[in-house]
This record gives C-alpha cells, sequence and structure tokens, in this order.
C-alpha cells in the first residue's frame, strides 16, 4: 500500500507526474534499506581462475 505523498501520484507511466517524488521514493527505499540492516549479511563470491602457463584450464 502506498501512504505519504506518493499516493497523490495519478499516472505512474508519465514521468511528468513521477520525477517531482524521486527524492521521496529515495528516502522511502532509504528507511526501508536501513530498517533491515540488523538482518543483513555479508555475501562474498570468490572466483577460482586456474591456468596451465599461460592458457586458462577448460574443465
Amino acid at each position: 500500500m502506498i501512504t505519504g505523498k506518493l499516493a497523490n501520484i495519478t499516472d505512474w507511466t508519465e514521468a511528468i507526474s513521477v520525477i517531482p517524488y524521486i527524492p521521496d521514493m529515495i528516502d522511502c527505499i532509504d528507511a526501508i534499506a536501513l530498517s533491515l540492516i540488523d538482518e543483513q549479511k555479508p555475501f562474498l563470491m570468490q572466483p577460482i581462475w586456474k591456468t596451465e602457463g599461460k592458457s586458462p584450464v577448460q574443465r
């Protein structure tokens, strides 16, 4: 459910109706991200690249 200032947008397909509310949208996204910060866990994906000499090994 959209509440507050974003509820005033009458046509989401028209840029002229949406652009003035971009700062409010950013604030809303920031608030959501910050409210979930304690639930976040680090994620790391580390590629393993093996070579034979200067050629990559194909497996």
